[in-house]
């Protein structure tokens, strides 16, 4: 908390809550933290998010997470044999229960401070990031259908959803998201579509571009290069131009959007002055930051919406993306439309 404290924040709330493991956590809520500001960088960087590269930069990095989950996965079945083991409702099949929930706890902390880290490590390095606006949601959904029309596939599809789960992709664009507006930068999602068949060189797009997993050869000019990093690249420029587009419509200051208040009724009006860039940032103004993201246990607003000075930072949306319901995520979920996150979490 003195990190906060140093940099003018005023803690404001207090909320202690209890796991289903038992722990015990304490959130404070800090307001009027002053913007962490990082050397200044024009450097656009694109994320290509992805099961078995978590993520890979333009300039060939690739991160890839480790299995924490599917690490677990072997003392969790253990314990849930020993749990149908107990009567439901008993002593043994309750600390069963809570044993189980600990390990889901132990994953999931340890895929977020991964996922923290590796997006600190963006932000330092790129002024600009785009990511995907991937509906994972959508992704993970399930393919079994119903009684009249079966799904096929389900087995596979349920190995898929399970990677992805693993892989906490919202996770990931969640805490650069966070990391950014911390640090002044500015962050676009982009349209996804044909980021991984699209040639960066000469733009030329076509599924036989990939005739592996890993490896993309443009059957136009012949570019070669690993293909996620290829796709890093297109998301890149797709960032670029939006941001350029950004620019060329004088950087115009907009409405920090603030998550849904569940239990009132509030009005939400689409931010005005986009002009004409394809990915709308949301950039703020000159002075202290109101409601730090993540620090009360709140999501990316941190508690209330407020009427206050703009602040620095960024805000990531997508203009032509219909609004999503139930406001911004929890902290400890990912970014986005409640993206995939690790199950029991």
């Amino acid at each position: 908390m003195n990190r906060l404290a140093v940099r003018g924040g005023e803690p404001r709330t207090l909320t202690i809550s209890r796991a289903q493991s038992g722990s015990w956590r304490a959130s404070v809520g800090f307001r009027n933290v002053a913007a962490r500001r990082l050397a200044p960088s024009d450097q656009v960087g694109g994320v290509d998010r992805g099961v078995a590269v978590t993520a890979a930069l333009p300039d060939g990095t690739l991160l890839e997470m480790p299995g924490f989950l599917a690490e677990a996965r072997d003392r969790i079945a253990e314990l849930s044999r020993v749990r149908e083991a107990h009567p439901k409702g008993s002593v043994g099949w309750r600390q069963a229960n809570k044993a189980i929930a600990k390990e889901y706890r132990r994953a999931r902390h340890r895929s977020e401070n991964w996922a923290r880290h590796t997006a600190i490590g963006i932000v330092a390095a790129y002024g600009v990031i785009a990511l995907e606006a991937l509906r994972l949601p959508n992704m993970t959904r399930s393919a079994k259908g119903t009684v009249e029309n079966p799904g096929k596939g389900v087995a596979a599809k349920r190995g898929l959803n399970r990677s992805l789960q693993d892989a906490a992709l919202g996770r990931l664009a969640w805490w650069i998201c966070v990391g950014a507006e911390d640090a002044g930068r500015r962050v676009y999602k982009v349209d996804p579509r044909n980021t991984s068949r699209q040639c960066a060189e000469c733009g030329h797009h076509d599924p036989a571009n990939r005739p592996s997993r890993s490896r993309f050869c443009c059957q136009s000019c012949g570019h070669e290069a690993h293909a996620d990093v290829n796709a890093a690249n297109n998301i890149a420029a797709r960032g670029q131009a939006a941001d350029t587009a950004w620019k060329a419509a004088g950087s115009p200051l907009l409405t920090r959007p603030t998550p849904r208040n569940r239990r009132h009724r509030t009005i939400t009006t689409p931010p005005q002055g986009a002009g004409s860039a394809p990915h709308s940032l949301i950039p703020f103004g000159s002075g202290p930051q109101q409601n730090r993201p993540g620090r009360s246990g709140g999501g990316p607003a941190g508690g209330r919406p407020t009427r206050s000075e703009p602040t620095p930072g960024v805000v990531w949306t997508d203009p032509a993306a219909p609004p999503r319901r139930g406001g911004a995520p929890p902290r400890g979920r990912s970014h986005g439309s409640r993206d995939a996150h690790l199950r029991g979490g």
